[in-house]
């Protein structure tokens, strides 16, 4: 009875979501005199627009078919799908690279990867032509997967892969791509979302400090082929292909997860974080050797994603790049709630290449 009291309760609150959204959609669209865009919304104030979407599980044309848009209704299906999957990946408002990438190219319709890096660069965003390969790839809906005869395939399997081409020097609009101006719009407001969230001043190699990342977002930018599953990322990935370990903080842990996550990661203050391996690991273990690797000769990339709390949601604080101090390693056993020794595990200081934001680093130590 609970349960059902708990989730009919879920559904009065979505269902009240749904009706202020349709009604200020609405409310816009008598304003406009026509159907509003997403930049509309930046323009004229409001929701974010990011939000219409996210109420119709799609992008923001799904929620303008919803509300009866005829020019929405003549989408193709291929093309909402794919739409859908940019809103959560290349074109949430997360990075610059996809969303310049899909403007320079509506414009010219073809472009080097010089000219791309310059204009990102000019712009106060330098980049690598390995992050816009992969930034290519996620526009090409290689990274996200979904489910397909119960395996995970990238979403490119179900809606294809020519929605971009290109070789060693060029890239340029492929076969898919779709006429109109819905792609434009969402390129525009991701651009924006971007720009207005971060400056120049934070960049630091596809990550601004103080940025909010989703896990998904960092393994994209980092030029991962594909998004890794969930469960074997946990508060670290390290991936040699890449020759990057983002680590991922959650500060104020919940109370009921279990013993052998129950990590006692803090900062010892803004330039340190005392840092615990994942359980069953020695020194000898192989992730360990990598963080040991970068601590002794400073390659490879270790960037840190710190939030408070669950209550968060799925969005981590990007707080620079980390390097474990080569002194500090100890083997360590964590502590079972009865006092007893538990799991292996390696403690580690961890020095960070930019002081956490005093403002961002009081609201993450309190509890």
């Amino acid at each position: 009875v609970t349960k059902d009291r708990i989730f009919q309760s879920i559904d009065r609150a979505k269902n009240t979501v749904m009706r202020d959204l349709k009604a200020e959609y609405a409310a816009m669209q008598g304003r406009l005199g026509r159907p509003p865009h997403m930049m509309d919304w930046k323009r004229l104030g409001g929701r974010d627009a990011r939000l219409f979407g996210e109420a119709a599980k799609g992008a923001h044309v799904h929620f303008a078919r919803l509300m009866g848009d005829v020019g929405a209704h003549n989408v193709e299906p291929t093309v909402l799908g794919a739409m859908a999957v940019w809103a959560k990946d290349a074109l949430n408002g997360s990075s610059i690279e996809e969303p310049t990438l899909v403007l320079e190219l509506l414009d010219r319709r073809r472009i080097s990867w010089d000219a791309i890096a310059e204009v990102l660069r000019d712009s106060g965003y330098p980049t690598a032509k390995s992050r816009l390969l992969s930034a290519a790839r996620s526009l090409n809906l290689q990274f996200m997967r979904t489910k397909k005869n119960k395996q995970l395939v990238p979403f490119s399997e179900l809606l294809g892969d020519r929605w971009l081409d290109w070789d060693e020097n060029n890239l340029w609009l492929g076969s898919q791509w779709p006429d109109g101006e819905w792609v434009r719009d969402m390129a525009e407001f991701a651009k924006s979302v971007f720009l207005e969230e971060n400056p120049p001043s934070m960049w630091r190699n596809g990550f601004a400090i103080g940025g909010k990342y989703t896990r998904a977002d960092v393994f994209r930018i980092l030029g991962h082929p594909v998004n890794p599953v969930a469960q074997n990322v946990g508060g670290y990935l390290v991936d040699e292909s890449t020759d990057t370990c983002p680590i991922f903080v959650t500060y104020h842990k919940s109370e009921d997860i279990s013993e052998s996550t129950q990590y006692e990661d803090h900062f010892i203050d803004p330039s340190t974080l005392h840092y615990f391996s994942k359980s069953n690991r020695t020194l000898g273990s192989a992730d360990m050797q990598y963080f040991m690797k970068v601590a002794r000769s400073g390659s490879g990339r270790m960037p840190l994603f710190v939030k408070k709390n669950d209550d968060e949601g799925i969005d981590f604080y990007f707080l620079g790049d980390i390097k474990p101090i080569p002194t500090s390693f100890r083997e360590d056993r964590m502590q079972t709630k009865d006092g007893k020794p538990g799991a292996k595990v390696v403690r580690m200081d961890m020095a960070l290449q930019d002081p956490v934001p005093a403002d961002l680093y009081h609201y993450i130590q309190d509890d």
